[in-house]
């Protein structure tokens, strides 16, 4: 028995090197054999650094480890079979490794040449089955690393995608109402018009600069634009009348219901971000006819609540608690899935609270609270 289970430790394709009570080499397999050019006979009752084997840096800090491990694991060891019942004994008659790779002691990488192997230190008895004993196993990671690796920039590549999708929906909506107001200069006759036009171009036009700006501060890791006043009001017709351009939407009915002069202290182009998705999505929703409601009120403490509801088809059920998920449409490959995860990260930013309904039949309603300070 013992003869067959060295026999199978002999042929193990992980390194296998075993350590007596002194730290000298009792035991290796041939993959040691293999990896470091030694057979087992010539590295027997030596310490591993006596050995004279390749790679001696890492070999130093192998034998390092391995003095500690037994400093630290084996000290005060009176009687070795009250140890832990999990261990690996060299020559038992009991079960051969039996869950080795649960008793780690000890994890790390060491490289050899162009091969990475991680190592683990684990409890092992002598050929007595007294003596305190130490089992070192290399185990090659090298391809593992490699597709961790590879995994690590495919995430990277990921990231930068969904980074430059949510530039791109940003950029959407103040540059499809430049298009939409300079095609309507092309077709005036009157020059106020044309000048009031010209204006809502140079107001799309600065509204692109700053997201562009926004992006590039958050790039550097600079810290957002301080807070100001801010008049929620104000922000939200300019996002009405850019959506409404933007869809060339003549047959939908805005009813707006505002308290006069509402003022917050939050990021002004933050707070257009946020109206102009969700107004966008509710009259792109209602396919060029319907009607929107738009209402907002001061509430006693002092926070602004505002309602935009839609009389489009609404939101399956299905799908009301993933609206804010990253990446999650209704749209199919029209939709990014990025604005309403935006939406709720600039509003929980800025220390309000977005909640959406949905009834049957009834459209989509949003209800956001922005606190006054």
């Amino acid at each position: 028995m013992k003869k067959h289970i060295e026999d199978i430790l002999r042929c193990f394709p992980e390194i296998i090197v075993v350590f007596d009570e002194n730290c000298k080499i009792r035991f290796v397999n041939k993959a040691f054999e293999r990896i470091f050019g030694k057979s087992q006979e010539s590295v027997l009752e030596k310490l591993i650094g006596e050995c004279h084997l390749p790679f001696p840096e890492q070999i130093a800090f192998l034998e390092k480890q391995l003095l500690k491990y037994s400093q630290v694991e084996l000290k005060d060891s009176c009687k070795w079979g009250e140890l832990p019942a999990v261990t690996f004994q060299v020559f038992p008659d009991s079960a051969l490794l039996k869950n080795i790779y649960n008793q780690v002691d000890s994890l790390s990488t060491v490289h050899l040449d162009h091969l990475s192997f991680s190592y683990r230190f684990f409890k092992a008895t002598g050929d007595k089955g007294i003596e305190p004993w130490i089992g070192l196993l290399l185990r090659e990671t090298t391809n593992e690393n490699f597709l961790r690796d590879q995994l690590v920039v495919a995430e990277k590549i990921a990231g930068l995608s969904s980074f430059a999708s949510g530039i791109a929906h940003e950029l959407n909506n103040p540059l499809q109402s430049i298009i939409a107001f300079a095609d309507a200069i092309t077709n005036e006759s009157e020059l106020p018009k044309s000048k009031e036009y010209a204006r809502k171009i140079l107001d799309g036009a600065n509204n692109m600069k700053l997201k562009i700006l926004d992006t590039i501060g958050s790039i550097r890791s600079l810290a957002h634009a301080a807070p100001e006043d801010v008049n929620v009001i104000d922000i939200l017709n300019s996002s009405i009348e850019t959506a409404l351009a933007e869809f060339g939407a003549t047959e939908i009915d805005v009813i707006k219901n505002f308290e006069v002069s509402q003022k917050i202290k939050a990021c002004p182009n933050e707070i257009r971000q946020i109206f102009n998705v969700l107004v966008s999505n509710a009259i792109g929703v209602m396919d060029g006819k319907g009607q929107l409601n738009i209402s907002s009120v001061r509430a006693s403490s002092g926070n602004t609540i505002l309602q935009i509801q839609d009389t489009g088809p609404g939101i399956p059920r299905e799908c009301i608690t993933r609206v804010f998920d990253p990446f999650f449409t209704t749209k199919g490959s029209v939709g990014t899935g990025l604005g309403l995860n935006i939406v709720y990260r600039l509003v929980e930013k800025n220390g309000g609270r977005i909640d959406v309904f949905s009834p049957p039949d009834e459209g989509t309603t949003f209800i956001i609270t922005l606190p006054a300070e």
